[in-house]
């Protein structure tokens, strides 16, 4: 076999090691043209040699290290095949372009050298950069794409796609890599694959920097509309936490992504995070399949915060299936000094900076000292929020520590902060166990916010709410409160399943209390004071879950707790009323509980507790009505 079919086959082989990769046909590969020796060219590899290969159109092998002394374009139909051991150094501040379709084949191994860019290459790979300094070479890479995509010529060729060509293995970054998409540049930043034995990126012990990757949005309004498909990898942080996030998408330098379709981020390993993404600037971006576990404690899973820049906007995206584990260790390892982990944390603090048009789907959530948090201060807006369908959220399961534990938290502080539209429907959402400080759910705005929009038209439908140990939802200063909520095994003495507190008002409610076992149980179901009013109960079965079903202390006007079953003398007549005129016996003397006295009803003066729908014991001084269940007496 001749030595130019030899190299015909080989580059067959070899193309899909290209820069230009995709759909490559055979003639592209030279076999109807010669396969040559760049040393046909001269002695001596240099620039001279190097622009007659180009020029003659043929597919060119670089067995040795080529010397490039000065700018130099390589333009043309060109393929090089480069040989291990061959390359091209390029001097310092001198640049070797490679345009109008020139195509590199090579396997992962080092074929640029010295301080000099390389560039116009579409989809290179980094380890032709070598692997002294990772970061480097993949930066270098990115920024030959970069080129490419922003040069390209007449003759490039069909179907290309421009980005770093990941490969399956491990890539150590000691400082940070800036991924630049622009308009023209739709990169394309993906591994091999995310799982074990996948694309492995990792902030070296002596990483210096702040984010391990950069999303960088353009400053140009005129590149505004990027593009970029990112993800099939994992991002690692060092022992040390060095890297405070792992992923920052915008900068606080005024930029912006601002595109007309939705980018992706998917298929991500997040480990040992600070911040797994950092969200500053941009919109349209579709998160999808991302896993994050941490040990660090006030780790973030997701961390959307407006930079300082008036007009900053984070907003207009969709989370599917996310996995989110901030913190494993104790609950008070995970609140080290007040700060707490978080899956979502959506903060805006700037005036005229603002959060919106966000929906997480099917998240995952789990030990988290406060699962969502949504802050606006300072004259900031946040709005339209959905915690879709398939959502779960779990607390962090352990006892102590100073931590809220609640599921979601929504505040808005000072003149003028805005949240609002904030949908929560068909979620599952367990509370810490056994014991949490607060609310599982908590909307609240300070008299500031409350004086203009405030916190309002918050919406929670087929919300399931299981070991709920403390408060259920407390609303203070809310206006516009839709409840729809199951309690599942939840409450705890001295608490309550929905407090109205403040200004609240336009409440409705709906809730199904079940299998709630003492003394697991609430003090009241729904509780109304200050100057609460509009509140409306619809038909809501919560026997066996509270002590009372409620309490109204509310100064306002238009409250209706009918709804409540049983009622209690705060919503109404009740059944209850006029019972210490009667003539009682003692625990001790009542008939026998069986199939045969089932729905026979009693009145007891000496039990120790009247807790609904609890079995009765004598040796206290509650008078309570009791009824035959057919196996005990039960207080009602």
């Amino acid at each position: 076999m001749s030595r130019s079919l030899a190299l015909a086959g080989a580059a067959a082989v070899a193309g899909a090691t290209a820069a230009h990769a995709t759909d490559l046909r055979f003639e592209d590969l030279g076999a109807q043209r010669a396969i040559t020796s760049v040393s046909a060219y001269g002695a001596t590899c240099d620039d001279a040699a190097l622009a007659a290969a180009a020029a003659a159109g043929r597919t060119i092998v670089i067995d040795r290290i080529c010397a490039v002394s000065s700018d130099l374009a390589l333009s043309g139909m060109t393929m090089w095949l480069v040989e291990r051991g061959g390359g091209f150094r390029v001097a310092n501040r001198k640049a070797l372009t490679f345009a109008d379709g020139a195509t590199i084949v090579a396997g992962p191994y080092q074929i640029f050298s010295g301080p000099g860019a390389v560039r116009g290459l579409a989809f290179p790979k980094p380890e032709w950069w070598g692997d002294a300094d990772q970061a480097a070479s993949v930066q270098a890479a990115h920024d030959s794409a970069k080129f490419a995509a922003l040069h390209r010529g007449v003759l490039a060729p069909r179907n290309t796609k421009y980005g770093v060509d990941l490969g399956c293995g491990f890539y150590t970054f000691a400082r940070t890599v800036a991924l630049s998409p622009v308009t023209w540049f739709p990169l394309q930043f993906t591994g091999c694959a995310a799982a074990l034995g996948g694309t492995r990126i990792m902030a070296s012990e002596t990483f210096e920097g702040e984010a391990l990757v950069d999303l960088v949005a353009p400053s140009s309004a005129s590149e505004q509309n990027a593009s970029f498909d990112v993800g099939q990898f994992q991002l690692v942080n060092n022992s040390a936490y060095s890297a405070t996030s792992l992923l920052r998408i915008g900068k606080d330098d005024g930029t912006s992504f601002n595109p007309t379709q939705q980018n992706r981020i998917h298929d991500i390993d997040f480990e040992n995070f600070v911040n797994a993404i950092e969200w500053r600037n941009g919109r349209l971006i579709e998160f999808r399949r991302i896993g994050m576990f941490s040990t660090a404690p006030r780790a973030y899973c997701l961390n959307i915060n407006p930079t300082s820049s008036a007009g900053s906007f984070v907003g207009d995206a969709d989370f599917y299936q996310m996995n989110c584990t901030p913190c494993r260790g104790t609950l008070a390892s995970c609140s080290t000094g007040g700060s707490y982990t978080r899956n979502i944390w959506i903060k805006a603090d700037h005036a005229r900076t603002g959060v919106a048009g966000l929906r997480f789907h099917a998240w995952v959530g789990y030990y988290s000292a406060k699962n969502v948090e949504i802050a606006a201060s300072n004259g900031a807006a946040i709005s339209d929020i959905w915690i879709e369908t398939g959502s779960q959220f779990d607390g962090h399961g352990e006892e102590g520590g100073p931590v809220n534990g609640g599921i979601v938290e929504a505040t808005a502080t000072g003149t003028g902060s805005i949240i609002q539209n904030i949908n929560i429907g068909n979620i599952y959402a367990r509370a810490s166990s056994p014991k949490h400080v607060g609310s599982a759910f908590t909307f609240s705005a300070d008299a500031d916010a409350a004086a203009g929009a405030g916190v309002n038209s918050i919406n929670m439908e087929g919300t399931w709410i299981a070991n709920d140990s403390a408060g259920g939802i407390l609303a203070h200063n809310v206006r516009g409160l839709k409840i729809d909520a199951i309690f599942a095994s939840s409450g705890f003495v001295g608490q309550t399943a929905v407090r109205l507190e403040g200004s609240t008002s336009d409440v409705t409610i709906h809730l199904d209390m079940q299998y709630c076992l003492a003394p697991y149980i609430y003090d009241y179901a729904v509780v109304a004071q200050d100057t609460v009013g509009n509140v409306k109960v619809s038909p809501s079965a919560v026997s066996g879950c509270v002590r009372s079903p409620s309490s109204n202390s509310s100064r306002g006007t238009g409250i209706d707790l009918s709804g409540l079953w049983p009622r209690s003398s705060a919503d109404g007549p009740s059944e209850a009323k006029g019972l210490a005129t009667l003539l009682g016996s003692t625990v001790a003397s009542l008939p026998s509980c069986n199939s045969g006295a089932f729905g026979r009803v009693a009145y007891v003066t000496d039990a120790s507790a009247a807790i609904w729908g609890a079995r009765i014991s004598g040796g206290g001084a509650t008078k309570t009505l009791a009824i035959c269940n057919g196996t005990n007496w039960v207080a009602r």
